[in-house]
């Protein structure tokens, strides 16, 4: 006889026989002993883990020689026919193959006839979602009114996809994919009575592989056992299904937390030159940083690891080095590279620019920390703005140096100059009390939208108005103003401030007082800067000013 796969061999039989799925069972055994069976019934959810096996043993249980029982026999005529899948009564149709109208129409002529050996004639569809919309009208009234002696039972994995109309004929099951634990319960039981010697670690391995599925557990303990008598351990199942393992991704993650760019690289480089399948390693990685997450936000949540003991134990030491803050961002980078992996001919470069990225990122700690710095700058410039804006929203005066003082004394005791020339004449007025009252709407402003900007402009003054242009002053060497009006948000706010008090069309621009104090320029220019106008014509003319911000 050839041999047969152990997920055929172990196919369960009985409705306690299949893992996972205590909730769907029990209610099926209970209706089939009150005699209170449906004439429709939708089972969905993953693949593998039941739901076919589930409808034959329904199947069964409905046409077995004692029944209907929640226990069918196995030896009867009837229970063999369909073990075998020989019955003339049980029907199984593939909604692939059978997907259009033509084949629903065959199917309804079938089922009106009564069964010819069996007491219920079932049908049993699988993947009912492929069916076309016009297979899908065709069936509902048959679906909703069969005849007494017929059971509908359609199984899918994408119940999304079924029409609302179908589901509301059936009574539905949901099968949940199983856990980590019960596929290596199961898995144990099966080696132990086909003699396969497996190391719990190993099992953990092809069940956490198997992503819930009994079936594909099934299959990847079939080529494990394929390749000799063992025992296999974890390793020895990593190397025969080429499979990259924790260690890499352990290793991948203490390079990160290093902040060891070429380190991540050169890990990855050598898993690449090993053969690792680099989308097997995204997800591996994905799920290995989901844990390591889980254990930054509540360390009580270590039952939820898909992990071995001694796993646990090293995900404990090194999520020391992250924080959850850390984690959730390198978690969101992989998961969006890795959708991109799939679309892109380059799946390689992918998760080296994903890695590389993670390696790069700044501690959310050292982030912290600067905006901690600045936030208590801000509120110290805030509580400041807001004390002085209490007390006199007016900009701070220069207060001219001694030597200045005594120079304007003495030109006060001169003879009028000679009239200007008309040059001259035609320069900006210097600013008077009416400038400054406008200066201060304009820092009230400013104040109403940012205040730490408006205490940095009291210490500035108007010097005058000419053409469009409004000449600022401010104090020399003041860099933080500088760095203020870097800022195009900060140079917006202020220019929307002067056009409302000025003029839509007026447009502002700072220059830099002397650095004697006394606001006047500096340098061969000084003398004839002491009269305010000609100053004023000077700056307008660009022969003394300081940076423009």
């Amino acid at each position: 006889m050839s041999y047969v796969v152990l997920a055929l061999k172990w196919r369960p039989q009985t409705f306690d026989a299949v893992a996972g799925q205590r909730s769907v069972s029990l209610v099926l055994k209970r209706a089939l002993e009150t005699r209170r069976t449906g004439h429709a019934y939708l089972f969905s959810g993953p693949r593998g883990v039941g739901k076919t096996s589930m409808a034959r043993i329904l199947a069964k249980a409905l046409n077995c020689e004692t029944g209907p029982t929640p226990s069918p026999c196995g030896t009867c005529a009837a229970c063999v026919e369909i073990t075998r899948g020989a019955s003339m009564d049980v029907l199984e149709i593939d909604g692939a193959s059978n997907r259009g109208i033509d084949d629903i129409r065959e199917l309804k002529e079938t089922v009106r006839y009564a069964p010819s050996r069996c007491r219920t004639k079932v049908t049993i569809i699988d993947e009912v979602h492929m069916l076309t919309p016009d297979a899908f009208n065709a069936l509902l009234k048959t679906l909703e009114e069969p005849p007494g002696h017929a059971v509908f039972i359609l199984a899918t994995t994408e119940p999304l996809k079924v029409p609302q109309t179908i589901i509301s004929r059936c009574q539905r099951f949901d099968f949940g994919r199983l856990t980590v634990p019960q596929i290596v319960a199961h898995l144990a039981q099966i080696c132990e009575a086909e003699s396969i010697s497996m190391e719990k670690d190993a099992l953990t391995l092809l069940a956490r592989r198997s992503e819930g599925s009994v079936r594909d557990a099934l299959t990847l303990l079939d080529q494990v056992a394929a390749s000799g008598k063992g025992p296999h351990d974890a390793h020895s199942v990593q190397d025969l299904l080429g499979l990259s393992g924790r260690a890499l991704t352990f290793d991948l993650t203490e390079a990160m937390s290093r902040r060891d760019v070429a380190g991540v690289l050169r890990l990855l480089d050598g898993a690449y030159q090993q053969g690792f399948n680099v989308q097997e390693l995204m997800e591996e990685l994905i799920q290995h940083v989901r844990n390591l997450m889980l254990l930054a936000t509540d360390r009580r949540l270590e039952e939820m690891l898909d992990a071995t003991e001694e796993e646990r134990k090293l995900y404990g030491e090194q999520v020391k080095r992250f924080t959850s803050e850390d984690l959730l961002r390198v978690l969101r980078i992989l998961m969006d590279e890795s959708g991109r992996m799939r679309r892109s001919p380059f799946p390689r470069l992918h998760i080296e620019l994903a890695l590389a990225e993670c390696a790069a990122l700044p501690s959310t700690e050292d982030l912290a920390r600067i905006l901690k710095s600045l936030g208590r700058e801000e509120d110290a410039l805030d509580r400041s703005a807001g004390t002085m804006g209490e007390v006199d929203a007016s900009p701070a005066p220069f207060r001219p140096a001694p030597a200045r003082e005594t120079e304007l004394t003495a030109r006060e005791t001169r003879p009028p100059a000679e009239p200007r020339p008309p040059a001259a004449q035609a320069k900006p007025p210097a600013a008077g009390s009416e400038d400054q009252g406008k200066w201060r709407e304009v820092l009230t402003a400013v104040r109403a939208q940012k205040i730490a900007l408006a205490t940095c402009l009291e210490t500035c003054r108007v010097v005058g108005i000419g053409g469009r242009e409004l000449l600022i002053e401010r104090r020399p060497g003041d860099a933080f103003l500088t760095h203020q009006m870097e800022s195009p948000a900060h140079r917006r706010i202020v220019q929307e401030a002067v056009g409302a008090v000025y003029g839509s069309g007026i447009t502002c621009r700072f220059v830099e007082a002397s650095p004697d104090g006394g606001g006047g320029p500096s340098g061969p220019i000084a003398a004839a800067s002491a009269d305010p106008v000609k100053r004023i014509a000077r700056l307008m003319d660009g022969e003394v000013h300081g940076p423009a911000t």
